[in-house]
């Protein structure tokens, strides 16, 4: 009979392409034995078990647990190798669906930084109209005395400790934080008023709890630039410009930050864009209930906005 062919550890793990404390590892799990030891104690290995280790290593690169490799490694009948491939595969499917919102997340901040950055290059404090479309939040409701000095950074603390109470991931939600104000007078004398703090959840998301749609709606908009202790400057510029044009406001307001604390030290370099929602003609400051009203109102105000551009009125 011919003697099998036997491998020293070092050769073994040379061949199978691991190093030889993850040989003596996977013989302390139960997951291979030595075929021969020596008397001076040396491992030796054959073709056969240098096979096992190759399975291993696949099984272990595939995502399966060693517990789940030791499983499979008995091959003992195809529906529990089926099983198996299976569970993993639904894995497999929810880890890349999580890899696909983390670049979602990733992408929606590089956005926001790179918007910003425009903003301070141009020193953009230009008044536009845009429309901003329907989307889910989650948000944290709060009573806030405006005239504390860490406001934001103190909303901020709470809105991740209730995200997370939540069971939401920080890869969940994504982009810029809003803060709406139920008044705008509130806002800018600095008094204690009912704030929501707001930011886009995906549709992967974890959990929907505290989660809210928000209708399409018309504002006003202008960036502001700096502390958050000027912005009063910006709320009246904006203001102003919604008068000059005949446009009626909300009583309400959202702040949109685009850079803040967690992208840059220096508060003059801070960058917040205002959003002074637009009163529905004949109707009073509530939500709408119907897209085609959505729909209907941005045309009506669309071509009142042409009827300005008509007249030879800037946006600016």
């Amino acid at each position: 009979m011919e003697k099998r062919k036997l491998y020293p550890i070092g050769k073994a793990a040379e061949i199978c392409k691991v190093s030889p404390r993850a040989l003596r590892y996977y013989e302390e799990k139960g997951l291979i034995r030595p075929d021969e030891i020596s008397s001076s104690h040396y491992r030796y290995y054959t073709t056969e078990t240098l096979r096992i280790v190759q399975l291993i290593r696949y099984y272990i690169d595939e995502g399966f647990s060693l517990q789940e490799t030791e499983e499979l490694l008995k091959r003992d009948s195809f529906d529990q190798l089926e099983d198996l491939f299976r569970i993993q595969m639904a894995k497999t499917r929810e880890e890349i669906s999580l890899q696909y919102q983390r670049l979602d997340s990733l992408a929606a901040w590089y956005g926001i930084i790179r918007e910003g950055r425009q903003v301070l290059d141009h020193r953009d404090d230009s008044v536009i109209v845009k429309h901003v479309p329907s989307s889910m939040y989650f948000y944290m409701d709060a009573e806030a005395d405006l005239s504390a000095p860490d406001l934001n950074a103190d909303l901020e603390t709470e809105y991740f400790s209730k995200s997370k109470g939540h069971g939401h991931t920080m890869v969940d939600m994504g982009g810029a934080f809003h803060l709406h104000f139920s008044s705008i007078e509130a806002r800018l004398t600095k008094t204690t008023q009912h704030i929501r703090l707001l930011q886009t959840i995906y549709p992967n998301a974890r959990s929907l709890h505290s989660t809210t749609q928000i209708p399409g709606f018309l504002a006003i908009c202008t960036y502001h630039i700096g502390s958050a202790d000027t912005i009063d400057k910006s709320y009246h510029r904006a203001i102003s410009w919604a008068e000059d044009h005949n446009f009626q406001l909300r009583q309400d307001s959202y702040e949109r930050c685009v850079l803040d604390i967690y992208s840059t030290c220096d508060e003059s370099k801070f960058v917040t864009q205002i959003l002074l929602p637009v009163q529905e003609p004949g109707a009073e400051d509530s939500v709408r209930t119907s897209d085609d009203e959505d729909d209907e109102i941005v045309k009506r105000e669309l071509s009142r906005l042409s009827h300005i551009i008509r007249h030879g009125h800037s946006y600016e």
